[in-house]
């Protein structure tokens, strides 16, 4: 995003840059990372405090050293400049740079090796630099610039597919008419100020809107009075964390808003009112509208420009990719109430029209294929003559007269934009329109005044898992990552690759990676061992070294008992020695000392080298060889023991990963052969992936993996444990033709960050304030959730209608478990159905509790059945039931819920079967008559869910957002829901993990934290510590257990995070301010034996159901807890089907509302 280290010194430093004997952008990193000591006053600091500077963390040591401005822009300019890299990256830089003669360098650097100790001194020689150093980086960076010119008159190709090139010919004639219409340029935007709005204000917006409405004869008019005066129920949070009465104070938006509103709390009223009121009322402002979906997308951009706008200009703009836009064009011609003229301006926007592709350019009729949709030659025209092999790109000159390109006219003078998290973090600004090559999100940082974060919550973990991408690297049957490196590789002579000591480097990675990949993707397809042991979740190398330990040293052999100390120190003595070789730097490691890493590294190096066992019989001799000496460091007896041992494990039927004899000799070699390629592997690709900017000259742009967008360098935090990979294996196909894929995980930024920083988030970079932001969600508030919880203060929260709040305390929560009588068993016994946590099981046992729902003992008085009948009584003797004789079935996926709705039509009784549908995703193109179920898109679910009687959903697509009403009532058209499944997520989730240090970085950042009491030192000491600490979290997370095995706090955190889904999903029953009635089905819920009167007794140490209220509870001992979860926490206090037990729990503190 912004100017390289070469655009920046190059013509500053002619003489360097053109020396052979140095390497010119190590040069300047180093100097300039040194001066950034000096400049920060802590050059008496070891010098790789450079390192930990730029992992962008901001612990205790580095915040008290209160950085003045110049400062502060030193800093940020030094990151958003100089990518970061690896401490050993460092340590090399700085032996290379010792290595200078000293004429050349500016600084003298101490003789410690590790560079972890001792501070810098000057040589007194080019101090000329230093001035330089200090005009660059105490200034505002300017952006890198678009270099390709627009195309002229004449002939230029471009690609259609991958076989065919296209041609089209620019005449003088067709750019005279497009030179006619310039792009319009952005204004200078108005400077932030205080946005307020009082109830008052609201009511009168709102009568605005009606009244508007009413004028252009809306068929459905949206009573936004009715809602204000119904739903508004703003309580500002007060310093002592006490709430004003309601509507009494104005909502003030400052800098970063938070404000927390439970289900039906109008939030998404609030949001459209000021829209609305800056549109019409303040000219120069602008507001952009951050929403869940491109459906809600388009529905409010149509919203506002048939309200507001006047002919042909619109005031509202959705901000699309062109991906998918011929999907969104194709979605809103199957609307049902689809019309040319009300639908006008989705269609302007979702325009596919190419000039060049469907008017200009030549191209055979015989082609097969087409050009896919965000693939249009905008900025990849070039000369029709031009031979060689990298031919010079050109920018398309029709792009002001483009009908696709519309959009992109119209946001310069639209006081409304709208995106989705998508658009906001991954779409490009086309050159175009702004020749700094910026991301979406920049503009609208720069251009807009306020910028409103919908269900901010999930923005966060959209933001998290952005930056936490999940890429194949090798596919044995399509190709991956590496292999289409391997092809660019290929168009480069290997001298293009030594012109820079950077690029040459990462060609070294990229070399030293194949080997170790072959290696390890020849061990799994040859050893179906193997590919069991891993396909079951993701893995580091670290945890299947980790694993091995407990198996060589017989540790994992004393489930729940306490092993032998001899036993306990060589399991720790080798996850010691496997955590020093992954940490070893083999340059500089391997040939200085002879000790057992020394060993491991040797053992590595071998397979890579020399080949697997299966394919160097050598490699089996030396890595068994190695097994067996460990183990012989145990005492005999021991050893007899662990024998025994081993010998009854592998011969219990029961035992979920049993491969054998778990002391197997052969099966020890393989997976230490494993878990040494994966770590090398692990190694190579860090060189790899924290290279690849070196080569983008190189490869162009869009030549390397989109690990994270560019646009984000040096601007978010680094993972507090460091940039963390990890693996995960998957086999696709049939038994005759199965293809393994190996697919990388790459924890690159805190995400959540962007979000949380977003009003401010380039200020100590341009000196500016960025736009007022406004984060509203129904459960952002939510302390012990690492998911869901937002971290910044809450300015105010809106309040439930009373009706809202009565309705949850009226409804129902019921436990309900489904029987089966066990298979195995002589004497047939009944246990009840557990779902989530039943591994090979789920499938089966989910189809047994759908089965007994549906036709136990019979389809007419099956638990369904009974059920739609009680809510036909209900409708029949009160009014809040009335039209709502209908279930909810939330699963936790898509597939899920098509299994359940296929078991569900072929086992109610027909007039029932004929009503269940299952929901589908909004992009779904599967032939409808085909399925042997009826579907409702997620797109279209408030349009169409009233029609089933029986609708399956997964919790994710349905808990928030989708207002589904009866057409009858207006208010929810739901009346019970079933929660089928426990939603815990699946153990080891990547995603979960990342979340998990996400939201522990803020607490371990607390100078109040422990962490810093045994760590009081620099900003290297505090990095390094911090970083430790992670990784034994993750580490921790990554072992994973049973809900029964967690630690306090992890059950208090998956309470939380279960809490937030719960409400947001039932709160799709409350609209209207009508109760429901809630069941819970899977006996994991309650995880708990029957009391011999009957009755389970949930606790929160062994119940998430019991953990969830708990929560809630706690919540409710704070002001601001209780106005927005007392409802729900009431409502859950009086269950029925089991009894709560909070023995063990005190509220006798009240919750820390920050």
């Amino acid at each position: 995003m912004y100017s390289s280290l070469q655009d920046l010194f190059k013509t500053r430093f002619p003489t360097e840059s053109n020396d052979k004997e140095i390497s010119f952008n190590l040069l300047i990193r180093v100097e300039t990372g040194l001066r950034l000591l000096e400049v920060l006053g802590i050059q008496d600091q070891p010098v790789l405090t450079i390192w930990a500077l730029n992992q962008g963390l901001v612990v205790p040591a580095l915040a008290n050293l209160k950085l003045n401005e110049i400062q502060k822009r030193w800093l940020v300019n030094y990151r958003a400049v100089i990518h970061r890299t690896s401490k050993r990256d460092w340590q090399f830089d700085f032996s290379t740079y010792t290595q200078y003669p000293e004429n050349k360098r500016v600084y003298r650097l101490p003789s410690d090796e590790n560079y972890e100790a001792e501070s810098l001194s000057r040589t007194e020689r080019q101090k000329q630099r230093i001035n330089v150093y200090d005009e660059v980086f105490s200034g505002i960076l300017p952006f890198r610039k678009e270099k390709r010119p627009l195309a002229s008159q004449g002939q230029y190709g471009f690609s259609y597919n991958r076989e065919y090139k296209g041609e089209v010919v620019f005449s003088e004639k067709i750019l005279r008419e497009a030179r006619k219409h310039t792009f319009p340029t952005f204004k200078i935007p108005l400077g932030r100020t205080t946005q307020a709005y009082s109830h008052q204000r609201l009511r009168e917006l709102a009568s605005e809107m009606d009244r508007l409405e009413q004028e252009h004869g809306d068929k459905r008019l949206n009573k936004w009075l009715d809602r204000v005066d119904t739903m508004i129920r703003y309580r500002a949070c007060r310093p002592d964390g006490s709430l004003s009465d309601v509507n009494t104070e104005v909502l003030a938006i400052s800098g970063m808003t938070h404000v927390a509103g439970m289900v039906g709390s109008g939030k998404s009223t609030i949001a459209t009112l000021i829209a609305f009121d800056i549109a019409k009322h303040h000219p120069g402002q602008r507001v952009t509208l951050v929403v869940a979906d491109v459906v809600e997308v388009l529905r409010m951009s149509e919203y506002f420009n048939n309200l507001l706008a006047e002919s042909n200009t619109p005031v509202s703009v959705p901000l699309l990719g062109a991906t998918m836009r011929d999907s969104h064009l194709i979605n809103v011609y199957r609307q049902k109430e689809f019309s040319i003229t009300s639908d006008r301006w989705r269609l302007r926007f979702l325009d596919t029209t190419c000039l060049i592709k469907h008017w200009l350019a030549n191209i055979d009729d015989t082609v097969e294929g087409r050009m896919n949709p965000g693939n249009e030659p905008c900025n990849e025209l070039y000369e029709l003559n031009d031979k060689r092999d990298r031919k010079k790109n050109y920018l398309c000159p029709m792009f002001s007269i483009c009908p696709m390109q519309q959009a992109y006219r119209d946001l310069v003078e639209a006081p409304i934009w709208v995106t989705t998290m998508g658009g906001l973090g991954q779409a490009k600004v086309p050159s175009q329109v702004d020749n700094r090559q910026i991301p979406l999100w920049l503009l609208v940082y720069e251009q807009s005044t306020l910028v409103i974060f919908d269900e901010v919550d999930t923005v966060q973990g959209w933001f998290d898992k952005l930056l936490a991408p999940d890429l194949v690297l090798d596919d044995t049957g399509a190709g991956g990552l590496l292999q289409d490196t391997l092809r660019k590789i290929s168009n480069y002579p290997s001298g293009k690759f030594r012109e820079s000591t950077d690029v040459d480097r990462w060609r070294q990675s990229y070399d030293q990676t194949m080997p170790a990949l072959r290696n390890f993707l020849g061990l799994l397809e040859r050893n179906l061992d193997l590919r069991n042991w891993l396909s079951v979740r993701p893995f580091t190398s670290l945890r299947i070294l980790f694993e091995l330990a407990g198996r060589i040293s017989g540790f994992s052999l004393w489930e729940g008992e306490e092993a032998p100390k001899e036993v306990v120190d060589l399991y720790k003595s080798l996850q010691e020695q496997f955590i020093t070789m992954q940490q070893a730097d083999l340059s500089t490691e391997l040939f200085s000392k002879h000790d057992e890493k020394y060993e491991l590294i040797l053992l590595s190096l071998h397979i890579a080298s020399f080949g697997r066992g299966e394919i160097n019989p050598a490699t089996n001799k030396i890595v068994s060889a190695w097994i067996k000496k460990t183990m012989e460091r145990l005492p005999q007896n021991i050893r007899n023991e662990i024998k025994a041992k081993a010998e009854a494990k592998s011969k219990k039927p029961t035992d979920a990963e049993n491969t054998g004899n778990p002391q197997d000799l052969l099966t020890l070699t393989r997976r230490l052969e494993l878990g040494l390629v994966a770590s090398a592997l692990d190694r190579d690709l860090r060189g790899l992936f924290y290279g690849w900017h070196y080569v983008e000259e190189l490869f162009g742009e869009n030549g390397g993996p989109t690990l994270i967008p560019p646009s984000f360098a040096g601007l978010l935090p680094t993972p507090p444990l460091g940039r963390w990979r990890g693996f995960r294996t998957t086999e696709e196909g049939d038994t005759a033709r199965k293809t393994l894929s190996l697919a990388v995980f790459e924890y690159a930024a805190v995400g959540r960050y962007f979000v949380q920083n977003f009003d401010h988030l380039l200020s100590d970079l341009d000196g500016k304030a960025g736009p007022n932001v406004l984060a509203m969600s129904g459960t952002s508030w939510m302390p012990d959730s690492a998911k869901f919880h937002f971290a910044v203060p809450v300015a105010g929260i809106l309040e439930p209608d009373k009706s809202i709040q009565d309705a949850v305390r009226k409804s129902t929560f019921t436990f309900l478990p489904q029987t089966t009588e066990s298979r195995n068993s002589k004497n047939k016994s009944v246990h009840f159905l557990r779902v989530s946590g039943a591994g090979k099981e789920m499938g089966d046992n989910l189809e047994q509790m759908v089965l007994a729902l549906a036709r136990r003992p019979d389809k007419f008085m099956s638990p369904l059945a009974r059920e739609l009948d009680k809510l036909d009584q209900l409708n029949k003797v009160d009014p809040d039931w009335e039209d709502r004789a209908r279930i909810l079935l939330i699963v936790n996926s898509y597939e899920q819920a098509q299994i359940v709705a296929t078991i569900l039509r072929s086992s109610l009784r027909s007039d029932l079967a004929e009503e269940v549908y299952a929901l589908v995703k909004s992009n779904d193109t599967v032939d409808w008559d085909w399925r042997p179920y009826k579907a409702i898109k997620r797109s279209e679910v408030e349009a169409t869910g009233h029609l089933a009687r029986i609708l399956v959903a997964p919790m994710g697509a349905i808990s928030r957002g989708y207002n589904i009403v009866s057409p009858k009532t207006g208010r929810a058209a739901y009346g019970s829901i079933y929660f089928l499944i426990r939603p815990m997520t699946p153990p080891f989730d990547a995603m979960t993990m990342v979340a998990g240090i996400n939201h522990k970085l803020d607490e371990w950042l607390n100078p109040e934290h422990n962490l810093w009491l045994k760590h009081p030192k620099n900003v290297f000491d505090q990095v390094s510590a911090l970083r430790n600490e992670a990784r034994e979290a993750w580490q921790a997370m990554e072992r994973g257990k049973f809900y029964r095995l967690m630690e306090e706090a992890d059950k208090k955190e998956l309470g939380a995070s279960t809490a937030s889904s719960v409400i947001q999903t039932c709160g799709r029953l409350v609209r209207g301010g009508v109760p429901f009635r809630a069941f819970f089905v899977d006996a994991s819920w309650v995880n708990s034996k029957e009391t011999s009167e009957g009755d389970f007794i949930a606790r929160p140490g062994d119940s998430l159901l019991a953990a969830m209220i708990e929560r809630l509870l706690h919540y409710t001992t704070s002001d601001l807890g209780r106005a927005l979860y007392g409802a729900f926490s009431d409502g859950l206090q009086s269950p029925q089907g089991f009894q709560l037990d909070f023995s063990d729990y005190s509220i006798s503190s009240r919750m820390d509302e920050d």
